[in-house]
C-alpha cells in the first residue's frame, strides 16, 4: 500500500481540515497531521472514501487546545495549523453554538510529532517573552527618556517592566491584533514600520521567520 496524506490540493498548497476531541479520562489534543495508507486502489467517482484509509495517530498530546473546524496548510515541508473553535460547556439559558474562537497559529516541521506556536496569544506568556528582550533596552537613557515622554513612569520600569509598559512597547496576539498595531503606526504618519519578532526560544537576534511570513500579507 502507498502512504499518502489526505488533503485537498489548491493553487500549489495542500489544505487539510481535521477535528479534535476529548476522550475518557480528560482532554486530549489529537494530532493535526496523520500518516494515511489507502486500503484500496483508486478513489471512487464521488471522491476519496476516507473510510478506506488507515490512520495512525502521531501525537495524542499536541500543545494546542482541542477544537473543531481548524485548518491546516502544508507549506514548504511544514504544517501550519490555525483557527477553529472549542464549544463551551452548556449554560443556562442555552446559547446555541457558544464557543471559544481561536486565532492562534502553530507550526510542525516533523509531520505533527511536535508543534510550536508562531504567534503567542496568551497574555502572560507573551509578556514573559517580551520582558526578556526589554531588559536589553530598559536601562538605556535614550529609550527610557523617550518612554517617559510617552507617558510611562519610573514605576513602569521596575521588576522587568509593568504590564502597561510591555503592552505599550510590544505588539502581541494573533495576526489581526499585531496587524492592527502596525497599521496604527502608519495611520499616525509613519512611512516605515520595522518588525523585530521575539523568538520563543528567548535568543535575542535569532530571527523568527514564521512571524514575518505570517505578517507579510498584512504589513
Amino acid at each position: 500500500m502507498t502512504a499518502r496524506t489526505v488533503a485537498l490540493g489548491l493553487a500549489g498548497l495542500i489544505f487539510i481540515s481535521l477535528t479534535t476531541a476529548a476522550h475518557a479520562g480528560g482532554p486530549s489534543q489529537r494530532a493535526a497531521a496523520a500518516r494515511a495508507e489507502k486500503a484500496q486502489d483508486g478513489p471512487s467517482k464521488a471522491g476519496p472514501d476516507f473510510r478506506s484509509y488507515e490512520w495512525t495517530e502521531i501525537n495524542p498530546d499536541a500543545r494546542w487546545a482541542p477544537r473543531a473546524g481548524l485548518q491546516v496548510v502544508h507549506l514548504r515541508g511544514a504544517f501550519l495549523l490555525m483557527g477553529g473553535r472549542t464549544p463551551l460547556p452548556p449554560s443556562d439559558p442555552i446559547i446555541p453554538g457558544a464557543s471559544e474562537i481561536w486565532g492562534d497559529v502553530w507550526k510542525s516541521e516533523d509531520r505533527g510529532v511536535s508543534w510550536f506556536e508562531i504567534l503567542e496569544t496568551d497574555a502572560a506568556k507573551a509578556r514573559e517573552l517580551a520582558r526578556g528582550i526589554a531588559q536589553i533596552y530598559i536601562n538605556l537613557p535614550n529609550y527610557r527618556n523617550n518612554w517617559l515622554r510617552m507617558g510611562l513612569t519610573e514605576d513602569d520600569f521596575e521588576n522587568g517592566g509593568s504590564d502597561r509598559f510591555i503592552d505599550a512597547t510590544f505588539a502581541w496576539g494573533d495576526v489581526d491584533a499585531i496587524s492592527a498595531r502596525l497599521k496604527a503606526h502608519v495611520d499616525a504618519g509613519a512611512s516605515h514600520v520595522c518588525i523585530q519578532p521575539v523568538n520563543p526560544n528567548g535568543q535575542f537576534g535569532d530571527l523568527h521567520w514564521e512571524v514575518l511570513e505570517a505578517l507579510a500579507p498584512n504589513a
